[in-house]
């Protein structure tokens, strides 16, 4: 055990470095469980808790890092990934117990072609999951975020080329996954929901692919605003209380294929001619048609 530390675990420029059954906490109001930077590079966290006021888990500007079995506590962030390309989290658990904005698992300042696999993010100020600061190629598999008051999984700020698979963004107060300005992401195999709200939400995104995702139980299932050239295929979008796909005026050239929403309190909602479809299933529509006649295939 290392406790009571600025820094519980510190690796700067070190490489080919292991810590293993390990407990790190940190007491500090910016320290860290466990902390590389200055290129740390190839080294591997495994069956590790680390602890902190602050990041518990931080890795910045360092690459090509394995974080495995491990679990990160944080008041601010539980795990973090900052400038940082490369490094792969299996089975690890980044978790916000701040009462302010603290995030379970963040990707941040261009941190770029990491892979997730079984891992999961989870907070109750902030966002389980997030990417930002033009984070691209990053691959999650099997992935969970999960928010009491944010979004569950949340892409911002250019975030693009990301691919989520079998992958889960839950909230209770906001939206279960989000895309804001960020475009040619991959979302497939993967579920979302929102107790009060949107479960999939596009703003200002586009040439985005949603695939046999399913959206249900939410008040919106998948949400386009200002949003072009996005495609929703072999999806189920059921249950919602509100409208189960909704593309506003401004979203356009969206394609909607072979997907089943039904059941919602309106099926599919498009103010925008250029929408199209093929072979959905639909039962209550608005200014929706395919194959030349009103309403679903």
């Amino acid at each position: 055990n290392i406790s009571n530390f600025q820094r519980g675990i510190y690796f700067s420029g070190a490489t080919n470095g292991t810590i293993q059954n390990v407990n790190a906490s940190a007491t500090h109001s910016s320290g860290a469980g466990v902390y590389f930077d200055g290129s740390s590079n190839y080294n591997t966290i495994s069956s590790t808790a680390a602890s902190s006021p602050s990041r518990a888990i931080w890795l910045a500007s360092s690459s090509y890092n394995t974080v495995a079995n491990s679990t990160g506590t944080g008041g601010v962030v539980g795990i973090s990934i900052t400038g940082s390309n490369s490094n792969t989290l299996t089975n690890a658990t980044g978790t916000s117990d701040a009462s302010g904005a603290g995030v379970g698992i963040v990707f941040e300042s261009g941190s770029s072609s990491n892979n997730i696999t079984n891992s999961t993010g989870s907070s109750n100020s902030a966002d389980g999951i997030r990417l930002q600061g033009g984070s691209l190629y990053n691959t999650f598999s099997g992935a969970i975020g999960t928010s009491n008051s944010s979004y569950g999984i949340w892409l911002r700020e250019s975030s693009n080329y990301n691919n989520f698979t079998n992958s889960t963004g839950t909230s209770t107060s906001s939206y279960g996954i989000y895309l804001v300005s960020s475009s040619s992401n991959n979302i497939s195999n993967s579920n979302a929901t929102s107790s009060s709200s949107r479960a999939v939400y596009a703003s200002s995104s586009a040439n985005n692919t949603f695939a046999n995702v399913t959206a249900k139980n939410s008040q919106y299932g998948i949400y386009f605003e200002n949003s072009a050239n996005n495609s929703i295929s072999g999806s189920n979008v059921t249950n919602n209380t509100a409208t189960g796909v909704y593309i506003d005026q401004n979203s356009s050239s969206n394609t909607l294929t072979s997907n089943s929403v039904c059941s919602n309190n309106q099926d599919i909602y498009s103010a925008n001619a250029t929408n199209s479809g093929t072979l959905n299933k639909c039962d209550s529509f608005f200014s929706w048609s395919e194959n030349s006649h009103s309403g679903c295939t």
